[in-house]
């Protein structure tokens, strides 16, 4: 099990993501509150209609970081200042329907 802690490093994040295809991640919303959700920044782990596909604007990694919440199948996306945790889930697989099992 590898945990990323808070970094300010936007490039880190990318990295420790990079290197982990499914992740949990802890951050402060916008709001104040605290949220939890397993995502994922790996295209063969999405739905293919949500996939990136290249092309796009580029992102800003350091105000804001995309990815793709499993369980809500959906793209959020953290400020690197309000990430509290990042754990890598490498003990875990995915079913076709997009549930995560531990294992």
């Amino acid at each position: 099990m590898s945990i990323f802690l808070k970094t300010n490093k936007a490039s880190s994040i990318r990295d420790f993501l990079a290197h982990h295809p499914i992740v949990r991640i802890k951050f402060r919303k916008v709001n104040g509150d605290e949220r939890t959700m397993i995502a994922t920044n790996d295209p063969r782990l999405m739905p293919e209609d949500v996939r990136p596909f290249g092309g796009g604007t580029t992102h800003n990694y350091h105000t804001s970081y995309p990815v793709f919440d499993i369980h809500q199948q959906a793209w959020r996306s953290f400020k690197p200042d309000n990430l509290i945790e990042m754990e890598a889930l490498d003990n875990v697989t995915m079913s076709l329907n997009g549930h995560v099992n531990f294992i």
